[in-house]
C-alpha cells in the first residue's frame, strides 16, 4: 500500500489479529447494513497510526488525577487516545511495517494540544467556577509510539470504501481516523 522500505516502529501490541479482523469486517458491525452500502469485503490490511504519548495530572486541592493521553503525531486533529497503563511497556512489540503514517507533529505542539483539549474537557465537567480550584499538568512521556488498526476494503467493481477498526480497543473509527487514512492512502506513491 504505502510502497517504499519497511521501517521497525514502537506499537502497542493489537489485540486483533488478523484472522478476528477478517471475521468482524465480513460479519458486519453491524454486518447486513455494511454490506448493503458497501458492498462485500474485498481485503483486509493493517496500518499503524502514531502517537505522542502525555502524563496527565490534573490537581484538585489534595486529589491528584493522572493519566496517560496520547495524541495523534500527524496532525493532532484526532480524538485523545486514553491509555490503560502509565507506559503500556510490556504491550510494546517492535514492528517491521511499511503501511504506517510519519509523525510530522513536532512534541511541543503535541503537548499544547493536548493541554488545551483536557482544559476543554475539564470546563465541561466541572464548570468554569470551578476550574479555579484546578490545576493541569502535562508532561511529554517517551517518543513516537504506533498504534495498529486494521482497514477493510469494501466495494463492487470499480467502487471502494474504507472502514476502521482499532486493533487495540476493537472498535470502529469514525469519520476523522478515516479520512486521515483514506489522504495517506491517496498521497502514497504506491496509490
Amino acid at each position: 500500500m504505502a510502497g517504499g522500505e519497511a521501517t521497525l516502529v514502537a506499537a502497542v501490541r493489537g489485540r486483533v489479529d488478523r484472522s478476528e479482523a477478517v471475521a468482524a469486517f465480513a460479519s458486519g458491525i453491524p454486518g447486513g447494513v455494511r454490506r448493503l452500502m458497501y458492498g462485500p469485503l474485498r481485503s483486509v490490511a493493517q496500518i499503524h497510526l502514531p502517537f505522542r504519548l502525555h502524563l496527565v495530572t490534573i490537581r484538585r486541592g489534595r486529589r491528584n488525577q493522572c493519566m496517560v493521553i496520547g495524541i495523534d503525531a500527524v496532525s493532532g486533529d484526532l480524538d485523545l487516545y486514553r491509555f490503560d497503563e502509565p507506559w503500556p511497556s510490556q504491550a510494546v512489540v517492535q514492528v517491521r511495517t511499511r503501511n504506517h503514517l510519519e509523525a510530522l507533529l513536532p512534541s511541543p505542539a503535541a503537548g499544547d494540544i493536548v493541554a488545551a483539549r483536557v482544559q476543554r474537557l475539564m470546563y465541561q465537567r466541572v464548570g468554569f467556577l470551578a476550574i479555579g480550584a484546578c490545576r493541569l499538568d502535562v508532561q511529554p512521556v517517551g517518543d513516537v509510539l504506533y498504534v495498529p488498526y486494521w482497514l477493510g476494503f469494501f466495494g463492487r467493481r470499480e467502487t471502494a470504501s474504507l472502514v476502521v477498526m482499532d486493533a487495540v480497543r476493537r472498535q470502529i473509527e469514525g469519520v476523522k481516523v478515516r479520512r486521515l487514512v483514506e489522504q495517506w492512502i491517496t498521497d502514497s506513491p504506491a496509490a
